[in-house]
């Protein structure tokens, strides 16, 4: 791709806006997972996350990757826990039959974090890694 479209980029990192994963006001609702089982990691699924022995910094990867914005860890929770966090995906129905579709009674994903998780999301500007393109042109032929 770079050979046929003549493409020159580069990465630096600027200031944007973020959120910051922090403890809420009455605490964290999690308690450590010390159970035996092997599984470690996290699900995304349309409107739950689910952590399986699953650390803060796992967690903010996962709502990085649902609010499309960078989630940085600044719980100061070292643990690992298991959870599973149902949230109203900001998806709207595609069909009025449509059997998949969100409950539209559920929670929005910061709401779901206060009131299951115990977490907060904070509005913040951080460092974020960017792509710069500097060149391209139209494609070569084949």
């Amino acid at each position: 791709m770079a050979d046929r479209f003549q493409l020159k980029f580069h990465t630096e990192t600027k200031q944007l806006p973020i959120y910051e994963l922090v403890v809420g006001k009455r605490g964290a609702k999690l308690a450590e997972d010390k159970s035996e089982s092997p599984e470690v990691g996290m699900r995304n699924l349309r409107g739950e996350l689910q952590g399986e022995k699953a650390t803060m910094p796992m967690l903010a990867a996962s709502l990085t990757r649902v609010l499309q914005r960078n989630v940085v860890d600044e719980t100061g929770l070292k643990g690992a826990y298991s959870f599973t966090l149902r949230f109203l995906p900001d998806q709207v129905r595609s069909r009025p039959d449509d059997s998949t579709a969100p409950d539209t009674d559920g929670a929005s994903i910061f709401t779901a974090l206060q009131e299951q998780l115990g977490l907060s999301l904070r509005a913040s500007k951080g460092p974020v890694e960017v792509f710069v393109i500097d060149r391209a042109e139209k494609p070569s032929g084949n």
